[in-house]
């Protein structure tokens, strides 16, 4: 420690090389840099005034101008900011070999020459390794040759050393240099390696440490996020289960009057839906992530469906008691437009937007439509709505299609927070686009777009309204078994099906459903999935091997497309997911009929 405050002290008057530009030194090679100029400044200075007096006194004129430019280079060398660290080296090294060369043709061995030009290899070693210690030995070897030529013609100072001693002397001293500048290049190479190596470690520990600490951020917002979303879950399922579970409790009143019978029960009804609708957000977020969503595309009107789901939002407006007005702006030229898409989806991407914009506007008016648009080489439909409503704040603009990022970020604690991550999600599985505008107590305005058919044709046919009549079928002749262990699930499936005439008989597990195909062979079988003692698959394992035409319809709470493709590979005939209505079950009964 007391070294390196030394070092920092002599910095104040000698230039610290600078690490970022010398690229071919390590620290610790710069800091012997540091301390080799300081020390050459000193002992420099020391060995100059004698030399020179000396010099001055024998009237070597030459020798004085040699010591003189070599001490005037170092100093300018050391004391220089400017000079990179790699250039002083080099300065130094190329210095000391003309210092030591000039030495030794004018004073011969009464001069240090042999002394400087053994620093020449020693510092070329030790700063550039084996490039520095194979190169300086060839200069110092072809150096002392050619010096050789004055020795034996007797020229100059240097002429003091005979043929054969200068010979003898010249090898000594290149086997003596050699070696050290061998040993030394192999300690130098063996400190870099350590030294890079140990840099490496650091420097990744340091990135793994700055890594671990982002995700740990990540994961700390992540679970912040997560923790918000499920309070706020918890208040979106609590809220409509009170209602059912409360006015449920007022049904039983026998005083109740046919019109608050009738109004608790449609009450219900709607709790039930947006139960439902919550369940289904939660299902569907997992299919996108999962990438299990399947669509079933065919040609949707696109007027129609876009006035059905205004109607809808206009209704519950009204039920809000809201001041707001809905504009389903749309050119007629266009009114007949046909798209290929999911229908069902279509209309859950509607009522997303649309629920939103009367979710979030207390007064005001509402403007939806389409238009078409050329797109990137192609024409696609742009939906539009646009309300007058809270808007939302800038700082939340990219998290707004996030997941969990409602509850939270946005500001509005009502509904489930995935609504536009699965609006989202969807629109780019069907080949779309969202974007949006926004600006605090302004409004909202978001687009979409669906891609157009090429087919102008298809785009625009004759639209034909068709008014759906569900006549309820009858199965006299039909005995179904209903494998199903919640009691109120297989009350709720035999008050739909007693009016059909259809005979049931019920089975609560698995084995009870094989003991049952042992004694009668049903028209259909309705399964469950999860059932105690053996549940539904392994039962259908076992019914497919010996009954392989009977038709299966699993009606089950397990809603993921994979336990769907399950059922299937098992040999279901048709799949039904709870909570399903009556109409859908009767329709899928009469579809696994056919089979």
């Amino acid at each position: 420690m007391k070294f390196y405050k030394q070092i920092k002290t002599l910095a104040t008057l000698i230039p610290y090389p600078e690490l970022e530009k010398a690229q071919s030194f390590v620290e610790w090679k710069n800091r012997l840099l540091f301390v080799t100029l300081t020390g050459l400044a000193i002992i420099g200075f020391i060995a100059y005034i004698p030399s020179v007096i000396l010099s001055v006194k024998e009237q070597l004129w030459a020798v004085v101008a040699v010591d003189t430019i070599a001490y005037l280079i170092l100093l300018i060398v050391i004391f220089s900011k400017k000079i990179s660290a790699e250039s002083k080296v080099k300065a130094c090294l190329i210095t000391f070999y003309i210092l030591g060369v000039a030495i030794l043709v004018l004073l011969g061995k009464e001069g240090a020459g042999f002394n400087w030009l053994f620093v020449f290899p020693i510092l070329s070693s030790f700063f550039y390794g084996d490039r520095g210690f194979i190169g300086s030995a060839l200069i110092n070897i072809v150096t002392l040759s050619v010096l050789t030529i004055p020795v034996y013609f007797g020229y100059g100072e240097i002429a003091q050393y005979d043929t054969g001693g200068w010979v003898v002397n010249s090898i000594n001293f290149i086997a003596i240099t050699s070696f050290i500048s061998f040993s030394l290049m192999i300690v130098i190479s063996n400190i870099d390696k350590s030294l890079k190596k140990q840099k490496k470690m650091t420097r990744l520990l340091r990135e793994n440490k700055e890594k671990l600490a982002i995700e740990k951020n990540r994961a700390e917002e992540s679970d912040k996020l997560k923790s918000a979303f499920l309070a706020n879950m918890s208040h979106e399922i609590r809220t409509p289960l009170n209602a059912i579970l409360g006015f449920s409790d007022l049904l039983a009143n026998k005083n109740l009057s046919p019109e608050k019978f009738n109004h608790y029960n449609s009450l219900i009804s709607m709790a039930g839906d947006q139960l439902t609708r919550i369940i289904e957000d939660i299902i569907d977020i997992s299919k996108i992530e999962l990438n299990q969503i399947s669509f079933d595309i065919g040609p949707v009107q696109i007027y129609d469906v876009m006035q059905e789901i205004v109607e809808t939002q206009e209704n519950k407006i009204k039920s809000l008691k809201k001041d707001i007005r809905i504009d389903f702006q749309v050119d007629k030229k266009i009114e007949n437009l046909v798209i290929e898409t999911d229908v069902t989806r279509f209309k859950q991407i509607l009522n997303n937007l649309i629920g939103n914009a009367v979710k979030y506007t207390d007064s005001g008016k509402i403007e939806t439509g389409y238009i078409l648009k050329k797109e990137d080489d192609s024409h696609v439909v742009d939906f539009f709505i646009k309300d007058t409503g809270r808007g939302i704040p800038e700082e939340a603009h990219e998290l707004i299609f996030d997941r969990f990022s409602q509850a939270e970020n946005v500001g509005f604690q009502e509904g489930t927070g995935l609504g536009l991550s699965i609006t989202k999600g969807l629109l780019e599985m069907l080949g779309g686009k969202i974007r949006f505008t926004s600006e605090l107590n302004r409004g909202s305005n978001f687009y979409f777009t669906l891609p157009l058919p090429m087919d102008s044709e298809s785009i625009f046919p004759a639209r034909k309204k068709e008014t759906k009549i569900f006549d309820l079928p009858q199965f006299n002749d039909k005995t179904f078994f209903i494998a199903e262990d919640d009691n109120n699930s297989f009350y709720y499936v035999s008050e739909i099906l007693q009016p059909t005439g259809a005979r049931l008989r019920k089975a609560t597990t698995g084995k009870e459903l094989i003991q049952l195909l042992a004694e009668e062979i049903p028209d259909l079988i309705l399964l469950d999935i999860n059932m105690p003692e053996m549940n539904g698959l392994e039962a259908m394992k076992i019914i497919h091997k010996i009954y392989p035409r009977l038709p299966v319809l699993a009606q089950t709470a397990y809603a993921m497309e994979n336990e769907r493709n399950k059922c299937f590979e098992y040999g279901c005939c048709g799949y039904i997911a709870k909570p399903f209505r009556k109409e859908e079950l009767l329709n899928a009964i009469q579809q696994a009929l056919k089979h």
